[in-house]
């Protein structure tokens, strides 16, 4: 069950970038950490105000928030109303409050004192970067502000700090945003703890859904609940997107996992945070990379609403943007989806629907398979969405291709003007993570050798060497977790059928080392494949990597190829099937909305080619 955390923001105008650091602070915290929710209460938001009184007498009781967060600096606010009665405690009994934000920090200290616990638990910060902002000839302004800086200098001596008495009550001062950002994500994350707010640990039961482990595959929506160790660079990704103007684009270093921070971690967190959302996503792997987009947008969880409009087909939008025509029929499908939306849901105002597309592997644009205005007009038509305000574009783009990106003007334009991501290896506290805590949620356990060393201490020495190896380490754990289903199913049980608090499963040192390590499993699985096929079909694999693969403008692009194609004989198909059983190769179907569905070939991961 989700907790929610009521929060309460208390703060004069001069500190707005805080009160908005507050809203980063609650929206990030809740992607840190299961089952969270953080309702930032601010007094100009959330509610009308009735003109029969004044304003605060009509901001919410102080006493019905879990926490306060008050934020000083060079003003303590607006005066109070004559009418508002309340009187400050000592050392200034009988004076009435000067501001409200004065009023609301010390309410809820004086609540906090009464109630000896919490709610509300009451958290300052002051902020003691150089106050005085009039111009050198403005007396008039520098002594306003002067005024208001010696009010609150005199507020936080009597109610907090002087050199009399010393610390009267406990906050912290900061000098910079991103200083206060840090320290209060510090201070809301050890309350978060200290209070069990904690969300409780995932579960997935893997004689429903299988193995936590994904293998050569990029991690999905659908595995959420198992993809661990990038939660903090998910937020970042987050941030910089919602104020990057809609555009992102994230590169690293293959290998780095930029596919799965996205699609398993990004697009579920935007979509938790807007249920309106709509998301696309395409990667441009196909000679025709436009059209692979466009059907994209077709698709059911997008803009389906498309084939209510001008081209209700996406052979014939994709020929619209070809020959030079705009975005307007993508904008007006949105605008029918907030119709339909808000007759479905019987809203009283139409919802904000906006349209999330993801192009995955952007350096599949570059290769020479594809035109030039099929490249310009691909990166013509996400120019188009991004400055629409009603699209956001997410891109991942290995690190080694992002000259030939900024060779393209639309996309330049793009790159350049927004701050992106470069997503670096995972640090090894979360590689750590990234090992056990899936195997925690799929009760899963390693197994401990004779000197009481644990399989998954073997295996993050090992990655540890090598962290851009995430693709090689999710391949050895899935062909652990076979080898050890593998035994339950030769013993005649089931997955599943174990007493309660027992593993489902234990992965061994044997499998580990029978894999060839972590550095060996892919080349390892590959040989294995190879042996059980003739010598013919090996004699084959030279023209097989040469018809799934191509220069990118010197870079290796893999690609992919029609099984016909690639596998026109007896013993090319041979291979193929080894391949694809070995999890070396994906067999599936096109997604670029060809009319004639024909099976179509990849290799599952770059990294096959170099392990």
């Amino acid at each position: 069950m989700t907790a929610l955390i009521r929060l309460f923001v208390s703060s004069p105008s001069d500190v707005a970038a805080e009160r908005m650091a507050v809203e980063r602070v609650a929206r990030r915290l809740e992607g840190l950490f299961d089952d969270v929710a953080i309702k930032v209460y601010c007094w100009e938001k959330d509610r009308y105000y009735s003109a029969h009184t004044g304003f605060q007498e009509q901001i919410a009781e102080i006493g019905g928030f879990d926490l306060v967060v008050g934020v000083l600096w060079s003003r303590l606010g607006s005066p109070l109303p004559p009418g508002f009665a309340a009187r400050m405690p000592p050392p200034r009994e009988g004076e009435r409050y000067p501001s409200g934000t004065a009023f609301e920090v010390l309410e809820a200290i004086r609540l906090r004192r009464a109630r000896d616990s919490a709610p509300p638990e009451i958290l300052v910060y002051r902020k003691t970067a150089a106050a005085i902002t009039a111009l050198a000839n403005d007396e008039a302004k520098q002594a306003r502000q002067l005024a208001d800086l010696q009010s609150v200098n005199r507020f936080m001596a009597d109610f907090f700090v002087n050199d009399d008495e010393g610390f009267k009550a406990a906050f912290k001062s900061f000098l910079t945003l991103d200083d206060f950002e840090g320290a209060l994500q510090a201070d809301l994350t050890a309350w978060l703890k200290a209070n069990n707010r904690i969300g409780s640990a995932r579960q997935w039961r893997i004689e429903d859904r299988g193995a936590p482990f994904v293998g050569l595959n990029a991690f999905g929506a659908e595995h959420r609940e198992v993809f661990f160790g990038r939660r903090s660079e998910v937020e970042r990704a987050r941030e910089r997107l919602e104020t990057g103007q809609g555009f992102l684009l994230i590169d690293g270093a293959s290998g780095t996992g930029k596919s799965s921070l996205v699609r398993a971690g990004l697009l579920p967190r935007m979509q938790d945070l807007d249920p309106h959302l709509r998301i696309a996503i395409t990667v441009p792997e196909t000679e025709t990379p436009l059209l692979a987009l466009v059907q994209s947008l077709f698709a059911p969880g997008a803009l389906p609403d498309l084939a209510e409009g001008d081209y209700p087909e996406a052979v014939a939008l994709t020929r619209h943007l070809l020959a030079g025509g705009d975005a307007a029929p993508i904008l007006r499908a949105l605008d029918r989806a907030r119709l339909r939306r808000k007759a479905e849901e019987h809203l009283d105002t139409l919802p904000d629907v906006r349209l999330l597309l993801l192009v995955d592997q952007l350096e599949a644009l570059f290769a020479k398979r594809v035109s030039d205005p099929e490249r310009a007009a691909y990166a013509g038509l996400i120019a188009q969405l991004v400055a629409s305000g009603r699209a956001m574009v997410v891109a991942t783009l290995r690190a080694n291709a992002r000259e030939e990106a900024l060779a393209i003007p639309a996309l330049g334009q793009l790159i350049n003007a927004r701050q992106g991501l470069g997503l670096e290896p995972p640090a090894a506290d979360a590689l750590g993570e990234i090992v056990r805590a899936p195997a925690v949620a799929a009760a899963i356990a390693y197994e401990c050798d004779a000197a009481g060393i644990g399989l998954d201490e073997v295996i993050l020495q090992e990655v540890t060497k090598d962290p851009a190896a995430l693709p090689l380490l999710q391949f050895a754990l899935e062909r652990l977790y076979h080898a050890a289903a593998n035994r339950v199913r030769i013993a005649g049980q089931r997955l599943g059928d174990v007493p309660q608090g027992e593993p489902v499963l234990t992965l061994t040192h044997a499998d580990y080392a029978a894999l060839g390590g972590l550095s060996g499993a892919i080349g390892h699985q590959a040989e294995a494949a190879l042996r059980d096929v003739p010598e013919a079909a090996r004699d084959k694999l030279p023209a097989l990597v040469r018809a799934l693969t191509e220069d990118g403008g010197g870079t290796l692009v893999l690609g992919r190829a029609a099984l016909a194609r690639a596998a026109p004989d007896a013993a090319t198909q041979a291979l193929v099937a080894a391949l694809v059983d070995a999890r070396i190769l994906v067999q599936g179907l096109p997604s670029d909305g060809t009319s004639a569905p024909e099976a179509v070939l990849r290799f599952s991961h770059e990294r096959v080619l170099t392990a």
